[in-house]
């Protein structure tokens, strides 16, 4: 996506920062990715789980998210994104007991997200299935919330569609999709 020297990249976005949340195995991980492919984001790294970010090393953490970050200023022109499935473990509450280990990855975090490292072209796309234990300074910085719910009928039925017939009798497609309704979309595939 090319852009006027005029307009700054970010603000072509309506979102800058996404967080994406429900129940486990609704495909909030899969969504994010996706979405940043349909919109011509540069992903500047796979997808990570947070966990993958957790190092015993004290700021090595740290350093590896600012190294992330930092890979989107090789290309001003476009938007850049990093996409953090369960962040809640990166971005835990804060409270008086919390390790400074903990609060030195929130730090550098918000730093990065419209704070004194601000990287404008950099998109964080975030999931997790306990928004309620996020730290709230981060929550605010997500421009966007969206909620990712179970399947309707109509998306159980066209994911059971890709069965093989030899499979599946697809006569019991209909009876399969009632039968999982509440499943989540890992659960019906």
């Amino acid at each position: 996506m090319l852009v006027d020297n005029n307009m700054s990249i970010a603000s072509m976005f309506p979102f800058n920062h996404l967080c994406c949340s429900y129940w486990k195995g609704t495909g909030k991980s899969d969504i994010l990715s996706k979405l940043a492919k349909k919109l011509g984001i540069i992903m500047v790294g796979p997808p990570l789980a947070a966990g993958e970010l957790n190092r015993p090393l004290v700021g090595e953490s740290e350093r590896i998210l600012i190294a992330l970050c930092s890979r989107c200023y090789q290309v001003p022109y476009a938007m850049c994104c990093i996409s953090i499935d369960e962040i809640d473990s990166l971005a835990p509450k804060r409270d008086e007991d919390s390790s400074e280990g903990k609060v030195d990855k929130i730090s550098v975090l918000l730093s990065l997200i419209e704070g004194i490292k601000d990287v404008p072209n950099l998109m964080i796309l975030s999931a997790t299935n306990r928004l309620h234990m996020m730290d709230e300074a981060f929550l605010r910085r997500m421009s966007g919330k969206f909620f990712v719910g179970r399947p309707s009928s109509n998306a159980r039925l066209s994911m059971l569609q890709r069965i093989p017939c030899w499979a599946l009798e697809p006569e019991l497609l209909d009876r399969l999709s009632i039968a999982t309704t509440n499943f989540s979309g890992a659960a019906v595939k």
